[in-house]
């Protein structure tokens, strides 16, 4: 086991254990444009190693396919966000966001949000 929720957290800590800390949401979404924004906290084991990273993707026809990948940098609170259009090719993938710990240091997954953006075009001028 890679990640447990502690008592009276509603975040993933990883443990002593390198592996697939989280993963999901299975989302297929419609034409448009998305923010996949992921807030952590992450020190490394001493070394300069990185002590995991976030592979946006999909699944299609039972197999995974990486589209978008980002190294989660030691520190409190961080936020780090992929952004994605979805188009009439890729509107029928189911897409989620894996976070993976290489087992050094610590990462805990706080929050996970995936946000439809407006296009610059609609946006009212102020």
């Amino acid at each position: 086991q890679v990640g447990v929720e502690i008592e009276g957290s509603d975040s993933i800590h990883s443990r002593n254990t390198a592996g697939v800390l989280s993963y999901g949401p299975y989302v297929t979404l419609k034409k448009g444009f998305y923010e996949f924004k992921v807030t952590y906290s992450a020190t490394n084991g001493g070394g300069d190693e990185i002590p995991g990273q976030s592979q946006l993707g999909y699944v299609s026809q039972n197999r995974w396919s990486s589209y978008k990948k980002h190294e989660f940098e030691p520190g409190e609170n961080n936020t780090h966000s992929s952004h994605l259009t979805i188009t009439a090719e890729n509107n029928d993938k189911s897409w989620e966001l894996l976070t993976l710990f290489n087992g050094e240091g610590s990462l805990e997954i706080i929050q996970l949000d995936v946000l439809k953006l407006m296009p610059e075009s609609e946006h009212e001028d102020r």
